[in-house]
């Protein structure tokens, strides 16, 4: 068969959970049943040209990498469906002629490409790695990382703000800071204050954005010939968003269980705390710190 993986980053460029998955998924069709696989993904090269496609070969698989670092953005709507990269992916649907797309996530890429997919009769299965698809940060965590409810009822307006209702102006005005900051790199500290002020001067009918996007995301989920969700939780919260419960089968993580094969527990005097997922750098290594304080100092190390 042919099959179309969508993933927003692949390695070794991205290695979050999402892009190690697809990665490990697209490689176990190939190796497995001989499947042709073309791998849909994003890159963010600033010295390139704003969705510039280039290609890779590696490992049996066709990657096609299409750079997207958002300074042509023009709008919040923009951020999540970009019909110009919609119509380079589009492109690149109809080359491979799939006959199955398995999107990984689309955050970075453009929803569209779910629509081009269906208006060529290609079944696609989305796998909700989180909840980008109800929230634009994707995590249900607000801009102060605390746990959220999630868009109903005007929930996002505290973590949009002004973003959510900015027009051209005000894009384009923070495009320019940014641009600013590649030549003055002293002024890197100012660049989200400046953003921010910019975006809040042009914005305008931000809940309506909003509202917006929730509806999107839900016509694009009625498109999806099945979802799959690692977890009974997030299929009931997206059951609870308005995902057809038909279309969802819940189906755990599958894992390789070879990187563990040769690891042998070892006794040791010292607590070791392992974690496993993403860090904020800026803010991980005090908060470390303040839990080793908690226990005597030659009873705890931290590495990072």
């Amino acid at each position: 068969m042919r099959v179309l993986i969508v993933v927003h980053g692949f390695p070794p460029h991205a290695q979050g959970g999402s892009e190690i998955h697809a990665h490990d998924h697209a490689r176990a069709l190939r190796r497995h049943y001989g499947d042709e696989v073309v791998v849909l993904t994003r890159e963010q090269d600033p010295t390139r040209p704003e969705y510039g496609l280039r290609w890779e070969f590696r490992d049996g698989l066709r990657i096609a990498w299409i750079n997207n670092t958002f300074r042509s953005i023009a709008s919040f709507e923009e951020t999540y469906r970009n019909t110009e990269l919609g119509t380079i992916a589009a492109g690149i649907i109809d080359d491979f002629r799939p006959h199955v797309a398995h999107v990984h996530h689309l955050t970075c890429l453009s929803t569209t490409i779910v629509s081009s997919l269906v208006e060529r009769g290609v079944p696609l299965v989305v796998t909700l790695h989180d909840y980008w698809l109800i929230c634009h940060r994707g995590q249900l965590l607000d801009s102060s990382y605390r746990a959220c409810d999630g868009p109903e009822d005007g929930g996002c307006t505290s973590c949009l703000g002004a973003a959510g209702g900015a027009g051209r102006l005000g894009f384009a005005g923070a495009a320019a800071v940014r641009a600013a900051e590649h030549y003055v790199p002293a002024a890197r500290h100012l660049r989200r204050m400046g953003e921010r002020a910019l975006l809040a001067m042009a914005a305008s009918s931000g809940s309506d954005a909003q509202r917006k996007r929730v509806d999107h995301m839900l016509a694009i989920g009625a498109q999806v010939t099945e979802f799959v969700a690692p977890s009974r939780y997030l299929r009931d919260r997206f059951i609870r968003f308005g995902i057809d419960a038909g279309r969802i089968v819940q189906s755990s993580y599958g894992v390789d269980p070879g990187p563990f094969t040769d690891v042998r527990p070892t006794s040791s005097a010292r607590l070791r705390i392992g974690f496993i997922g993403s860090l904020m750098i800026s803010k991980a290594p005090h908060l470390l710190l303040e839990t080793a304080m908690l226990l005597p100092e030659d009873a705890v190390s931290v590495e990072l």
